[in-house]
């Protein structure tokens, strides 16, 4: 969305080419989720898990939005993967770390 000078929210229209942009990042995203699926078991770290997103972001054609992404200010140093690993109670832009993930924290 965009400000318009009247201080409203006006929805920005997408072109075709912008749409089709959007919907071929829709399946690389789809894709990943699909693999890293695979990956997730009780037991594995947020860390391990974050590896095979990396790998995946390496493909061509493909680039990691958040890596290396700096977090100022709350936070001074850059975002410290590729993947966003929240868990549980976390809202959104879990950092990908040392916790285990266990049988609870998984959902079908």
């Amino acid at each position: 969305m965009k400000r318009t000078s009247q201080d409203n929210w006006a929805i920005e229209l997408k072109s075709p080419r912008e749409i089709s942009a959007l919907r071929d990042a829709g399946r690389i995203v789809a894709q990943v989720f699909a693999r890293l699926a695979e990956a997730v078991h009780p037991g594995i770290s947020l860390r391990e898990l974050d590896r095979p997103g990396d790998r995946l972001s390496q493909e061509p054609g493909r680039a990691a939005a958040l890596q290396g992404l700096s977090r100022q200010p709350a936070y001074p140093s850059a975002f410290p993967g590729v993947i966003c690993t929240s868990v549980n109670n976390e809202i959104c832009h879990g950092l990908p770390d040392k916790r285990m993930l266990c049988e609870s924290d998984m959902s079908p």
